[in-house]
This record gives structure tokens, sequence and C-alpha cells, in this order.
């Protein structure tokens, strides 16, 4: 703890209130600001996650479920303050951060100009698509002890959602990507681990079911999918597939496949991965972030810069 710092004139935040959607964005966004804090020397003061959108594969349906959730998951990616935060600080919001904004935060910061004030970030990522490696420096304060296996574990994210291959509000192109792209990302890994002769297992991880249904969200949440592609009279169609024996056949037996699931668990599967191939999704990118030795694939197309050590695959 950096107790000197209480004492500039800036502090950053996460604006927990700002958007409610899923795990992997808000944790993303939330690692992008304690890095730039720790790399440019300005006061981080922590905000865990204050609500997320439930998605129709989780295993929390209702109120008492998810505050479970996210005690769990804000305990596992707590990031430390560097002071407590009392009442002299002003509270103001900034939706997004960009790079002109932190220079002048930082030369603010330096020069003790203006009033103690802490600020609560929505949206950090038009510095962190700059300068990704900042993660790391926020990944290397979250190293949980993991687990130790003979065997390689290669795990693809496998992105549909509610809305299949919609566009999404604010998106100019859907995040879904061919079939075709994760097969032949896939195989060119399990080849390569067949033909050095190396023991390994495949898991998908999806947030598709195994067949359509609809879904109702509940009451305390429909306001959050109100603005979903087809979202109708307080519901919306989910499209399902069993990919295990479509998609993904050709890798049989050396193949799982998790429909929905625990997203913490998911997360910290992928950050014990040896491959991890990720999707154009927040989710599959913050388990790459949290994997520091493995080998992380991206495909091209996502808006989110890749780490140099990444492997784009177009």
């Amino acid at each position: 703890m950096r107790a000197s710092q209480e004492f500039t004139k800036l502090a950053l935040t996460y604006d927990n209130t700002a958007s409610f959607d899923g795990t992997g964005a808000q944790i993303q966004r939330i690692l992008a600001i304690f890095a730039i804090c720790r790399r440019y020397d300005i006061p981080y003061i922590h905000s865990g996650i204050k609500e997320l959108i439930i998605t129709p594969l989780d295993p929390f349906q209702t109120e008492s479920e998810l505050l479970e959730y996210l005690k769990r998951v804000n305990n596992y990616f707590e990031l430390p303050s560097d002071f407590e935060l009392g009442n002299a600080r002003e509270v103001s919001k900034l939706q997004t951060l960009s790079n002109f904004k932190l220079l002048e935060m930082r030369v603010a910061n330096k020069l003790h100009f203006g009033k103690k004030e802490l600020v609560a970030i929505a949206n950090p990522f038009q510095v962190l698509n700059r300068i990704p490696e900042l993660y790391t420096l926020a990944a290397k304060n979250l190293q949980h002890k993991s687990s130790a296996s003979a065997t390689k574990r290669i795990i693809l994210h496998y992105r549909r959602g509610s809305n299949t291959l919609d566009i999404l509000p604010g998106e100019s192109e859907p995040r879904g990507l061919p079939n075709e792209w994760y097969t032949k990302t896939l195989r060119k890994y399990v080849t390569n681990y067949q033909e050095l002769g190396i023991d390994f297992r495949v898991e998908v991880y999806t947030d598709m079911p195994k067949s359509s249904f609809t879904y109702t969200p509940k009451e305390f949440q429909s306001h959050l999918w109100s603005h979903e592609p087809r979202f109708k009279n307080g519901a919306v169609e989910v499209f399902g597939e069993d990919i295990k024996n479509t998609v993904f056949a050709e890798f049989g037996d050396k193949l799982i496949v998790h429909h929905g699931g625990d997203p913490l668990q998911g997360l910290i599967d992928m950050s014990e991965a040896d491959i991890l191939i990720t999707s154009r999704s927040s989710y599959s990118y913050v388990g790459g972030l949290l994997n520091l030795k493995g080998k992380i694939i991206i495909p091209s197309g996502f808006w989110h810069s890749k780490l140099n050590s990444w492997v784009l695959e177009p």
C-alpha cells in the first residue's frame, strides 16, 4: 500500500454503476484501470462488480444466487487499493478515459492542480488498446494457486450467446465467428500435439445450450435485456446445438463441451490452459490475460488489441 499517495490530487476507480454486462467485460475494465494506475503512478481505489446481467445458462438465476456469485467473483478479483478512501475526496464519473485525458490527469497529479478527487471510469479501453501489455501489471497481482496436470489442456471458447450471429446495439458486426474458424484453428493445435505424441484433452466452453429454448429473464433483470436482439414480450429465443456431435464431431472422445456453468470456474480453467483459443469476447480475453504461461490464440477482427505474445489466427 502506497499510503503517501493519499495526498495526491487524483485517484481512479471502476464505475460499477455504468454498465451491468457480463463477468468478463466488467473484470476487463477493472484490470485495465488498475494497470493504468500502476503504470502511471496514479492511486487506485478498488471497486468490484455491483451487478451483472444473468445469461440463460448461468447457474445463478435468482437474486440471492447472483449475490453469492458476486461475492465469489469479487473476492477472486480483488485488487489492492492504495489507501483507505475517506470523505475528503469528491467523486466524479468519466465515461471514457482518453489518452489525452490521462495525460491531463497525470500533469494535474504531478503539479497538484485542482481538488482532491476520485474519478470513477466506465470505459478505459482507449488507453489499453494502444498499449495492451499494461494488462500484465494487473494480471500479476491475481496469481492464484493453479492445479497441475500431466495432460495438456486445449481450451476453446465458442461464443454464441442468446443472439447467435445478431449485431448487438452499438456494434457494427456480429461477434460470432464462423464454425470453420473454430475447427480450423483447433485442428491445427490438436494435430501438433498428435504429431509430437503429447497426451492432451480438449475442452470447449460455450454459452450456447444443446438445444433451443425460450428464456425469460427474471423481472429484476428484464431492463438489462430490453435492448437485446430478438427480445420480445419479456423473453428471448435462445438458439442451441449439440456442437460436440456436429461442429466438433471430428475430435471425438478427446473433446468435452461445457454448455454454460460457473463463469468464474471457466475463467480459472482458461487461466490454466496450455493452449487457449479465444473468441471475440471479453470473457475469453480475460481468460487469456490471466494465463501467464500458456499459448493464447486470438481471432482477427476483434476490437481489443492482442498482447505481443499472443498468436493471431486469421
